[in-house]
């Protein structure tokens, strides 16, 4: 981790641009957008991590979490409200999931968690700008710490669906 933090331009970045379309989601958040990614344990053992996300969207968004239920149960001083529902399609073998709706600016704390060695949780962000805004540019962050630093973090910067844009001029 020194070594890392001392030699950062070595360090991958997690930086995903999305063209922003509606209606890849299921149920009730039909009209969101699911950015995947997961939330892994370190190589070597257990380590408790801190989980984190930060927003830039316009107001009037909604933002969710999307984790596996042993995960969302498991966060201490993490959220208290949060949907169950099964989802067949991210983990087959671990179809229980939590969605903990999240502030859509600024930044929110998820808690921290024990993760076992070589743990990978399958997650998502579920994400729904307004109307009127699909035509702006958005960023969406999530991180995780150990502490308090820093070992993991992934971008997403939402950009107008350009053919999306043609088809409404």
């Amino acid at each position: 981790m020194a070594y890392i933090e001392a030699n950062n331009n070595i360090t991958w970045r997690n930086f995903n641009v999305v063209a922003f379309t509606a209606k890849h989601s299921q149920g009730r958040f039909r009209d969101f957008i699911a950015l995947p990614f997961l939330i892994a344990g370190a190589w070597d053992e257990p380590h408790v991590f801190e989980l984190e996300t930060m927003a830039d969207l316009p107001k009037g968004s909604r933002l969710v979490l999307e984790v596996p239920a042993w995960l969302g149960r498991k966060l201490k001083q993490g959220p208290t409200r949060f949907e169950e529902h099964q989802d067949a399609d991210t983990d087959p073998d671990d179809r229980t999931r939590l969605r903990v709706p999240l502030y859509s600016r600024g930044s929110t704390g998820l808690g921290t968690i024990e993760l076992k060695a070589d743990a990978r949780a399958a997650s998502h962000l579920l994400v729904r700008l307004p109307d009127q805004d699909r035509h702006s540019s958005s960023e969406l962050v999530i991180r995780q710490l150990y502490r308090g630093r820093e070992v993991g973090r992934i971008t997403w910067w939402l950009v107008p669906d350009l053919g999306e844009a043609k088809e409404t001029r």
